[in-house]
């Protein structure tokens, strides 16, 4: 099986459940495993390269406004791959390549590849993730292995955490001009590790605040 991944996560699911050898194409951001940064980069961004955080935040509400993405396929690269599976995302449209565009090339391929489209907001979620693919790449059981191994991680930490009578106060940012307070599983991964997040919500987007707010929320440190 040819595969193509159109994000990181999806590079290193791919990776984690054995099927390393078979990915034929992979994003410009995909940087692990280290093999990958080897491997054709089907995708390329607008954004240019010495924009700063806020120049970015404003591309990104323009894009918006014309559902347009900040990143698309380069065609001539994904043509000759001929992929069997394609691995992509739908929570974003513009923070990677637009599912309508996938779609389109994916009809426009031999063959026609599968499109697997990623969407998780928990952490349970990004384990059914792991099992999609693993079934998408016929390899339910590997996947099946991979989840197990997460779970007894996570339920490790979990048991410690549970013995923590003081849990440490925070607000985690994905961005900072302007501030983002982080969403989807990240809160719930907080809450795992023993910590409290105060501003982000579990399973639920990401989003602009103010800065007053992190001061209000008064997280240690």
């Amino acid at each position: 099986m040819r595969i193509v991944t159109l994000l990181p996560s999806a590079t290193e699911m791919v990776c984690a459940l054995g099927l390393g050898s078979h990915l034929v194409g992979v994003t410009h951001e995909c940087d692990y495993p280290p093999f990958v940064k080897s491997l054709p980069k089907v995708t390329q961004t607008l954004v240019p390269y010495d924009a700063s955080s806020r120049d970015i935040d404003a591309l990104i509400r323009e894009r918006l406004k014309t559902q347009r993405a900040l990143y698309t396929l380069h065609m001539p690269t994904l043509e000759p791959l001929a992929p069997d599976l394609i691995v992509t995302q739908a929570l974003c449209d513009v923070c990677a390549v637009a599912e309508a565009e996938v779609i389109a090339a994916a009809c426009s391929l031999p063959g026609r590849p599968q499109v697997v489209n990623l969407e998780p907001m928990r952490l349970s979620e990004v384990f059914d993730c792991i099992r999609l693919v693993g079934e998408a790449a016929d390899v339910p059981g590997k996947a099946i292995e991979v989840i197990e191994r997460m779970q007894r991680r996570v339920n490790a930490v979990v048991e410690r955490t549970e013995r923590i009578a003081d849990r440490p106060k925070g607000v985690l940012l994905e961005w900072i001009d302007p501030p983002f307070c982080s969403g989807h599983w990240s809160p719930e991964l907080v809450r795992l590790a023993g910590g409290t997040e105060l501003v982000g919500r579990e399973g639920e987007a990401s989003r602009t605040i103010a800065w007053e707010l992190i001061l209000e929320a008064d997280p240690d440190g």
